[in-house]
C-alpha cells in the first residue's frame, strides 16, 4: 500500500497544537489499484490515533476530518467517533 498524508487543518485544543490529516492509500492488485482515504490526528506531544481505509471518497473524508477538528476531537477520542460513524452508516445500507 502506497501512503501519503496531507494537513488540513492545525488547532490548539486544551493547551496542546493538534493536527488533522487526510490519509490517503493506494492498493495494488493484479487487476487494478483501489485508492481509500482516512483521517489521522496527531498531538505535539506525539499521541496520535490513524484509521486509514474509512472512506471511498476524498470529499467525504475532508467533509468527517472538518467537524473533528471544529468539534476538538483528539486522538483519545478517535476511534469511538469513527466507530459510531462507520454503524451509522451500516445501518442505512
Amino acid at each position: 500500500m502506497e501512503r501519503t498524508t496531507t494537513k488540513l487543518y492545525e488547532a490548539d485544543v486544551a493547551g496542546m497544537r493538534t493536527a488533522y490529516y487526510m490519509v490517503e492509500g493506494r492498493f495494488t492488485f493484479d487487476t487494478g489499484s483501489l485508492t481509500r482515504y482516512g483521517i489521522l490526528i496527531r498531538r505535539a506531544d506525539g499521541d496520535e490515533a490513524e484509521f486509514p481505509d474509512v472512506f471511498g471518497t476524498a470529499l467525504q473524508a475532508r467533509q468527517f476530518i472538518r467537524r473533528l477538528y471544529r468539534r476538538k476531537v483528539t486522538p483519545a477520542t478517535l476511534g469511538d467517533i469513527v466507530y459510531d460513524h462507520l454503524c451509522r452508516e451500516d445501518i442505512r445500507v
